[in-house]
């Protein structure tokens, strides 16, 4: 097993082990292995690809249970996606928001490549009457119960039923061209492009098929949010990804000499839908222009844009905005909706900059 090079990523918490992304990630539209974030709820389970096995049980016709030479033995395919942690940028909320305090570097873009999840379900026959399908991963601690104490439990998501028979979603066991390292799920993991990360189980040891809905810890209690149904209350898990920008360059703080020309260009991603337009304010916010959309869109990696930008001759200040728009008509908002509490942080982001006089 390859142990990845710490020195690539900002530990943002210990125990757990959970580091992210340098800046450098807005870069290159795809991120290398040793530069992609690491999120842990629990230890990094010490697994071995001879003994590891993937069991689908529950509301099935047969259950059955695969090793790592099983997996590969089925069609492979590769898809390129970006995952982002739920709570990624959750720093800029400030004191009122609680869990790891991610900034911006929560987030990368591989190519996953494995086998289709439809594929291995097509072999044991779901029920009919299955709502969820539960992912379980190997790694597993204790959480505390209401009444004081603690209970062990394993790291577990569901999704319903019929995301998980779309067609890209994967048991992944392979990312950037190379077999998973430990850190990233070593030797199978989950992927659900589109989808915030905690839905993309690591260490995948059992697919359980259910005729109700999971009310497991990381189902009701974390990765969920309130929201409203006539009035009521009701907690949801958390599930797609909220349309975001981010610029890459120039980056907050930066001195520009008045007069010169600059691009402007970072990357936008949109969960299950494409990014239809990228708009750049350099005025903070008085006024937008659309950037250039650069590459083909991807359905579920994100996209990159540029935006030429002549710097005002005047030296002073400014703030340099961004914001997305999706073809499914979702818009970056302004503020964060704080029904979501710490998740799904998609506010425009402001990137202030100096203007200099030119030499």
């Amino acid at each position: 097993m390859v142990r990845r090079k710490t020195s690539e990523l900002i530990v943002r918490q210990r125990q757990p082990d959970n580091r992210e992304g340098l800046p450098t990630i807005f870069n290159a539209p795809m991120t290398p292995t040793e530069w992609f974030f690491v999120r842990n709820h629990f230890d990094v389970p010490d697994l071995d690809a001879q003994s590891w096995s993937l069991r689908v049980e529950g509301a099935v016709d047969r259950s059955h249970c695969w090793g790592l030479d099983d997996l590969r033995s089925f069609d492979q395919q590769t898809v390129v996606a970006t995952l982002e942690c739920a709570g990624n940028s959750r720093a800029r909320l400030g004191d009122r928001a609680s869990g790891v305090p991610w900034q911006q570097g929560a987030i990368g873009t591989a190519a996953w490549s494995g086998v289709p999840l439809t594929q291995l379900l097509d072999e044991i026959d779901i029920d009919d009457n299955v709502e969820e399908l539960v992912f379980v991963g190997a790694d597993r601690g204790r959480l505390e119960t209401a009444d004081g104490g603690s209970v062990q439990t394993p790291y577990a998501r569901s999704l319903p039923v019929e995301k998980a028979l779309s067609d890209d979603v994967m048991v992944a066991t392979g990312m950037n061209g190379e077999a998973l390292i430990p850190d990233h799920g070593y030797p199978a993991r989950l992927v659900v492009p589109g989808w915030y990360g905690m839905a993309s189980v690591k260490w995948l040891v059992r697919i359980v098929a259910i005729t109700g809905r999971f009310q497991g810890y990381f189902q009701t209690e974390d990765y969920a949010t309130w929201e409203y149904d006539d009035d009521l209350a009701v907690r949801r898990p958390l599930s797609s990804i909220a349309v975001k920008s981010h610029i890459g360059s120039p980056i907050d703080g930066q001195r520009l000499a008045a007069g010169q020309t600059v691009t402007i260009e970072g990357f936008a991603w949109g969960g299950e839908g494409n990014i239809e337009a990228v708009e750049v304010s350099v005025d903070g916010g008085d006024t937008y222009n659309d950037a250039d959309l650069i590459d083909s869109p991807h359905r579920h990696g994100w996209q990159r844009w540029s935006y030429t930008w002549a710097v005002p001759k005047n030296p002073g200040e400014t703030t340099l905005l961004s914001r997305a728009r999706t073809d499914k008509g979702e818009v970056q908002p302004a503020d964060h909706d704080w029904r979501k509490g710490a998740y799904a942080v998609n506010m425009i982001r402001p990137v202030d900059v100096v203007i200099k006089p030119s030499e």
